[in-house]
């Protein structure tokens, strides 16, 4: 995923768990899990929604009728963002709208585009 721009699209990211059925895919590669009975990482049930946090850039999308939204974080680039090839879009929040099903992401930024996106 992140040699194919994953971070440019967080949403692939979620697609991948989804379809993995986990929430760390990597984590069957370690002998340890602190519950030896059942794997608590397991996605047993599926979800509307998923949410996401700390993948700093705002997108909207759907896998197999599920919700998914990646929200974006407060703090442009950084040296660490650059090293591992980040580019952040800071300042954007989704807002989900319960009734009508749409969300709607306000940017806080200081841009001159400043405004709201609806998909």
């Amino acid at each position: 995923m992140r040699l194919n721009r994953g971070h440019d699209t967080p949403t692939r990211v979620v697609e991948y768990i989804l379809k993995k059925r986990h929430l760390a895919p990597t984590h069957s590669l370690i002998a340890y899990t602190p519950i030896s009975e059942e794997d608590a990482l397991v996605i047993k049930d599926v979800p509307d929604i998923v949410a996401t946090g700390d993948l700093h850039r705002p997108e909207v999308s759907n896998y197999n009728g599920i919700l998914l939204i990646a929200s974006s974080c407060w703090q442009s680039r950084t040296p660490f963002e650059e090293k591992v090839g980040n580019n952040p879009d800071p300042c954007k929040v989704p807002i989900f709208n319960l009734k009508t099903r749409s969300v709607k992401i306000l940017d806080f930024s200081e841009d001159e585009n400043k405004g709201e996106e609806e998909t």
